[in-house]
């Protein structure tokens, strides 16, 4: 039915956004191992995590992500997704200011 396949491309793009924040995440965590030894990181963390996620190429590409507000989330048609539960809060546990 066209209902079903519908709520079926919503449950494929949900876990392919999934999968490429998997994917992001582990890229970031590798880069910020290698910047936490310097003081310009420190002092432009909120900066460089958003650049690092913005200029992040998947291996589908099939969403843009920007970390904003502290939280890694897409960044589609100049809309945040900020009020889905896709954004990983947890995951960065200190303050960005």
């Amino acid at each position: 039915s066209p209902s079903m396949i519908v709520k079926n491309n919503i449950a494929l793009n949900e876990i392919n956004k999934l999968m490429e924040l998997h994917e992001i995440e582990k890229y970031l965590y590798k880069q910020i191992k290698k910047l936490v030894k310097y003081d310009y990181f420190w002092q432009n963390i909120t900066i460089i995590i958003n650049e690092i996620v913005i200029n992040f190429i998947s291996e589908n590409s099939y969403n843009s992500w920007v970390f904003y507000k502290g939280c890694i989330m897409t960044y589609n048609n100049n809309v945040y997704e900020i009020y889905r539960f896709i954004c990983r809060v947890g995951w960065i546990s200190f303050s960005f200011n």
